[in-house]
């Protein structure tokens, strides 16, 4: 590597955009990518199990289906109102600033 090795790696490091949140955050991604076509692999290419799936677990399946999308849902809305949030400016200052108020049930 020889005596000029560390000036590569801070040019190198100063060179790239991406903060260590970043590239964290692109390897989950990836990583999620994998399972994902993984699962997709193995769900696509079982045979056929000619199961039979009695009432009980049929609505259970249901329950567990409707609870999926509920989460989803709240995930996504969570994640949608933080996303304006931090779209609009809203500073931690302001939030500071003017506090939530305080319902029956918060005091």
């Amino acid at each position: 590597f020889g005596p000029y090795a560390q000036d590569r790696v801070k040019d190198t490091a100063e060179a790239d955009p991406l903060s260590k949140k970043e590239l964290v955050m692109r390897k989950i991604n990836a990583q999620t990518i994998q399972i994902l076509v993984l699962l997709v692999a193995v769900v696509g290419y079982c045979r056929p199990a000619h199961a039979y799936v009695d009432m009980g677990t049929g609505s259970y399946m249901v329950q567990v289906g409707i609870a999926a999308v509920a989460g989803v849902v709240f995930s996504a809305r969570a994640c949608w109102s933080q996303f304006v949030h931090r779209m609009s400016g809203a500073s931690a200052s302001r939030a500071k600033e003017n506090p939530a108020p305080q319902t029956a049930h918060g005091e």
